[in-house]
């Protein structure tokens, strides 16, 4: 069974920078990821992937290299870990060990999170609300 998290930002949060940092722990846990965002956003991703820690290195790069960290506009059918950025719906969640989507904290991210939620739901996968500080 895909496991389903949401983590909920505070007003401000930077959502990009969320991802890395899950993306990298991910990593030195030894999965796989897809960070999933629209187009405009990937290059502002692989750039913060280099900078966001000092002292900290998470080798990424386009999704199809051999990279633990690939960075793709949409998600392939299956795969380890995916972190979405997405505003759409994710097409194959079920083939993911896990999902994770990061939502901003401001009321409109919240309300165009809710119809994901009551998806993953009606999939059977039962989603976890991570309240960030």
């Amino acid at each position: 069974m895909t496991r389903v998290d949401f983590y909920v930002g505070q007003e401000g949060t930077r959502k990009e920078l969320l991802a890395c940092r899950l993306a990298e722990i991910a990593y030195q846990r030894g999965h796989k990821v897809l960070i999933v965002a629209p187009q405009d956003q990937l290059a502002a991703l692989d750039d913060l992937l280099w900078t966001f820690g000092a002292g900290t290195f998470v080798p990424h790069g386009p999704y199809g290299q051999d990279e633990p960290v690939q960075l793709a506009p949409t998600e392939p059918e299956n795969g380890d870990v995916l972190i979405t950025l997405s505003p759409e719906l994710p097409q194959h969640a079920e083939g993911f060990t896990r999902v994770v989507e990061i939502v901003g904290g401001s009321e409109a991210e919240k309300s165009a999170a809710r119809p994901r939620f009551r998806y993953y739901r009606e999939k059977g996968m039962m989603p976890t609300v991570h309240t960030l500080p």
